[in-house]
């Protein structure tokens, strides 16, 4: 047992000014700007479908008359095929602080109630990890996750929503794979996620490798303007797609002199198709000193129950150079148990608090959500 202790803080002084300087990147993007939704099971479906497929060539332009018949011929009945049924798995976490009860009632400086402000702390940290499962959460097909096994149960983040199917709809070859839940998705669901191989994001780079893959896919950009999430040094290259490559302004903006100040950022952008997405910084996108992988070939995070090895991309993405879209209202936040706090009991002169939650992403379609990787030089 690791127990707070009165005394230990330097902040206790009998002159100090009654004030805490606090300074730490607390924010929770995901979790401030998902919806969220409670849920009844720790195993959370629903289904997806599409009219036909590409095999039946409805769509072909390459042969137009695949489906062009005989006069009197007999008619020809289709091979059935039914919705795929995905799935999310939710993930449990906690975080326990055990406090002597002569800690809870000294006074801190800084605070009225050190027990409060240590359960305040609390609960910081633990909606922090939640919200970068969120983004970077890896996904397992583990449904037990019971004490002593291989494997907790794991939520499947943003991230590996896109980048698991969609790094294959850009650049592998497969016609099917499971996903890190161990569900089958037919390629016509694939998400999209381009993987620039650290060449400079442009605007016309953008259009021609995310949002135009994402609209001859069959995603939805034009009945709600889709939001795409990069880090403060991504944000840079997007604040530049109304320049063109001839340094030209394709609006003009202008500021008067007496203003003393300029501006270089874009919110959101008409795109070529019509349709228009909005831009948000994450600070959680701008991590400059760490990488993240995805590996849809040998499903190497998990052991026991690993998905089937059907993909072709193991590729390594610099944690500061990922762009991250979906289409609003696709993506929410599924609570078995929101985020709240328990009281433990104690056999001595101390208290214990635990602040606990389980949860998961549900992502309507793979072609709700798209993105890019390593895109800075």
């Amino acid at each position: 047992m690791s127990l707070y202790f009165s005394g230990n803080e330097t902040t206790e002084r009998e002159s100090l000014a009654d004030t805490i300087a606090v300074r730490s990147p607390m924010m929770t993007p995901m979790l401030s700007r998902l919806p969220s939704k409670i849920i009844p099971n720790r195993i959370h479906e629903w289904s997806i479908d599409e009219p036909f497929q590409s095999t039946e060539n409805v769509r072909s332009i390459s042969n137009p008359h695949a489906n062009t018949r005989y006069e009197g011929d007999n008619y020809s009945y289709r091979t059935p095929f039914y919705p795929t049924r995905l799935r999310s798995i939710c993930e449990v976490q906690h975080f326990g602080m055990e406090i002597s009860d002569t800690d809870r009632t000294v006074v801190m400086a800084g605070t009225d109630n050190t027990f409060d402000y240590r359960a305040g702390q609390l609960f910081t940290k633990l909606l922090n990890s939640i919200d970068n499962v969120l983004l970077y959460g890896q996904g397992s097909p583990e449904t037990s996750g019971a004490t002593g096994g291989a494997q907790q149960r794991q939520c499947q983040g943003l991230v590996h929503w896109a980048a698991w199917t969609g790094l294959e709809r850009v650049h592998g070859t497969k016609t099917s794979m499971q996903d890190p839940y161990g569900v089958t998705i037919p390629s016509s669901m694939f998400s999209v996620f381009y993987d620039f191989e650290h060449a400079n994001l442009t605007g016309e780079a953008f259009y021609n490798n995310v949002v135009r893959r994402i609209t001859n896919a069959g995603g939805d950009m034009e009945e709600i303007p889709w939001i795409f999430q990069c880090g403060d040094l991504l944000m840079s290259r997007v604040s530049k797609f109304l320049v063109t490559d001839a340094g030209l302004n394709i609006n003009e903006r202008t500021i008067q002199a007496s203003e003393g100040g300029g501006y270089d950022f874009v919110n959101w952008v008409k795109l070529p198709n019509g349709y228009t997405v909005g831009f948000r910084t994450n600070r959680w996108l701008d991590d400059m000193t760490s990488t993240y992988t995805v590996d849809n070939t040998g499903a190497t995070y998990y052991t026991p129950g690993s998905p089937t090895a059907e993909g072709t991309e193991n590729r390594t993405f610099s944690g500061d150079q990922t762009i991250i879209g979906h289409k609003p209202g696709s993506v929410k936040v599924c609570w078995l148990r929101t985020p709240g706090f328990e009281k433990v009991e104690t056999d001595g002169d101390y208290s214990k608090l635990v602040c606990k939650a389980e949860f998961t992403l549900e992502v309507a379609h793979p072609l709700d959500v798209a993105g890019a990787g390593n895109c800075l030089s």
